[in-house]
């Protein structure tokens, strides 16, 4: 792994909060929404389910929200992890941008814009804050 992809590991984590975050809305929509019923077809007789259909529904949120809140925690531990090793970047300039694209997940103009500089030079400190970035 290098120190980009070492830095990396955080926004990939954050985007898979947000597919998980999408996912369980849909669940909780499909949820709470009442489905179509299909007189079309032919009745049938059958022997009931011991649980209600609904069931599986729940079942599916809560797993699916108990993984979020462990990946919310994972996320917590790896910006403090990358805070950690950011700061030991001794370039300041190269630490801000490190650390405001990676931990808080600016875009290239806003870092550009809060720190004064044009696109090409943040992309020139970036460069070389990748460079002298330490993988603990």
């Amino acid at each position: 792994m290098n120190s980009k992809q070492y830095l990396k590991q955080a926004y990939r984590l954050n985007e898979r909060i947000k597919d998980k975050e999408d996912r369980l809305n849909d669940l909780k929509e499909m949820y709470t929404s009442t489905g179509a019923i299909d007189y079309s077809k032919d009745r049938v007789q059958t022997s009931t389910s011991a649980d209600a259909g609904f069931t599986k529904q729940v079942n599916q949120i809560a797993d699916l929200e108990s993984e979020l809140v462990c990946d919310i925690e994972k996320l917590k531990m790896l910006k403090i992890e990358l805070n950690h090793a950011i700061e030991n970047v001794p370039d300041v300039d190269c630490s801000l941008v490190l650390s405001k694209r990676y931990i808080l997940m600016k875009t290239w103009e806003q870092i550009a814009e809060e720190m004064g500089y044009s696109l090409t030079q943040i992309h020139r400190i970036h460069n070389r804050g990748i460079e002298i970035f330490e993988i603990p």
